[in-house]
């Protein structure tokens, strides 16, 4: 990525609440960063996808340390028909094994209603609680736009695990507003 275009990106690092969790995000999700997602999940362009992280890779290994990191899952039709799991390969430069215990339905969130959204539990499952058995678990996903889909894998692995950091790239601006920013147990300033 040229430099005008990484000054494009919004930088957030920063915990901020959503629904009952709380989210740690890289950036704000905001129309260009969409634009650079959908380069790299809907193009293909996978030598994209590492670019958003790589400024925070030592950052986000040190939070992973001595975790067991968990993918937001997509569904298996999604992942065939682009022919790679983009969350891996935003996340590949982690260098650590990613663990991916669920199953999802065949369903777009991006195209459904916010009521639609909140409903995504009833689309997945933890097929192998086994995986994150009494393990400090941080989830993963490239966008948090409204927080169903990461409140739904919170909830499934919930009685399974000991603890659950959330950590994504980019955070929907609207969980910004009403919210006060607050220095996070996690600093990479």
């Amino acid at each position: 990525m040229c430099g005008y275009c990484r000054e494009q990106l919004i930088p957030l690092r920063k915990t901020v609440p959503v629904l009952d969790f709380e989210v740690y995000s890289f950036y704000q999700y905001e129309s260009f960063f969409e634009k650079m997602i959908f380069q790299v999940k809907e193009n293909k362009d996978v030598t994209l996808a590492p670019v958003f992280l790589h400024p925070y890779i030592s950052f986000l290994r040190k939070i992973c340390e001595e975790k067991t990191v968990v993918l937001v899952p997509s569904s298996d039709k999604k992942t065939k028909s682009r022919g790679f799991e983009p969350l891996r390969e935003f996340y590949k430069e982690l260098g650590v094994e990613m663990l991916s215990p669920f199953e999802k339905d065949d369903v777009k969130q991006s195209l459904r209603t916010a009521n639609q959204r909140s409903k995504i539990k009833n689309h997945l499952r933890l097929k192998y609680p086994e995986m994150i058995i009494d393990k400090e678990l941080i989830l993963l996903d490239d966008v948090c736009s409204t927080g169903y889909s990461i409140k739904a894998c919170i909830d499934l692995m919930k009685p399974h695990s000991k603890s659950i950091k959330v950590v994504v790239l980019a955070l929907n601006t609207g969980h910004l507003k009403g919210h006060s920013y607050r220095k996070s147990e996690y600093s990479c300033n």
